[in-house]
């Protein structure tokens, strides 16, 4: 899921809190649309790794060296995964 959770927000979700549940499989569904698009772009779309980061912070007005540093990794990672 993620590391990046308050401990409120950890204990929510240990005592099986519907709204941080709702929240869980939310997150799960949008990560797993995110890699299916990465993939995608990648093996169907031709798309080389900073070809697609650059697709997804398009409408970023700033973007931070860090966030997008952490970006292309993951989607590295993606695409290493899926060979």
């Amino acid at each position: 899921m993620t590391i990046d959770l308050s401990a409120d927000e950890r204990r929510k979700l240990i005592a099986r809190d519907e709204t941080m549940l709702q929240r869980a499989a939310y997150h799960e569904i949008h990560t797993d649309n995110f890699i299916a698009e990465v993939e995608f772009l990648h093996f169907t779309g031709n798309m080389d790794v900073d070809t697609i980061a650059e697709f997804y912070l398009l409408h970023q007005t700033k973007v931070n060296i860090e966030d997008k540093a952490e970006l292309l990794d993951y989607i590295n990672r993606i695409i290493e995964h899926k060979k």
